[in-house]
C-alpha cells in the first residue's frame, strides 16, 4: 500500500504546508520512490535547516553522485549536530559503497498512521 500513500501524496497540493510536505515527502521515501523524493515536490529541503529537510538534502545529494555538495552539507550536520550520528554512518557507508551497521539510534524513526 505504500505506492497507494505515494500516488496520493502527489496529488495534494499545498505548497506552503510544511506537515503536509513532510508527509508526501516520507510517502514517497516510504515507497522507494527516490527520484520523486528528490523532485520539484520536496524544494523545501534546499531552504529548511530543520533536521528532516537537511537529511533529506544530503541523501539527495548522494543519490546524484553531487559530491561536493554532499560534503558542504554533511559538514553542516556534523557540525552543528543537526542529524542523527545514525545517519550520518548510513550515508557515509551509502556514498562509499562499504554500508556498515551504526551503533545506534539518536533519533527514532517516525512512522505516521
Amino acid at each position: 500500500m505504500s505506492q497507494d500513500a505515494a500516488d496520493l501524496a502527489l496529488r495534494i497540493q499545498a505548497p506552503m504546508d510544511f506537515e503536509i510536505l513532510r508527509s508526501q515527502a516520507d510517502a514517497l521515501l516510504y515507497a522507494a520512490r527516490d527520484k520523486e523524493a528528490c523532485g520539484d515536490i520536496t524544494v523545501h529541503r534546499l531552504d529548511s535547516a530543520e533536521s528532516f529537510w537537511v537529511e533529506l538534502r544530503a541523501y539527495c545529494y548522494a543519490l546524484s553522485s553531487d559530491l561536493s555538495a554532499l560534503d558542504l552539507t554533511r559538514a553542516v550536520i556534523t557540525s552543528q549536530g543537526i542529524a542523527d550520528p545514525a545517519f550520518v554512518t548510513l550515508l557515509d557507508g551509502m556514498t562509499s559503497g562499504k554500508p556498515c551497521h551504526p551503533r545506534s539510534f539518536a533519533i527514532p524513526i517516525r512512522f505516521t498512521r
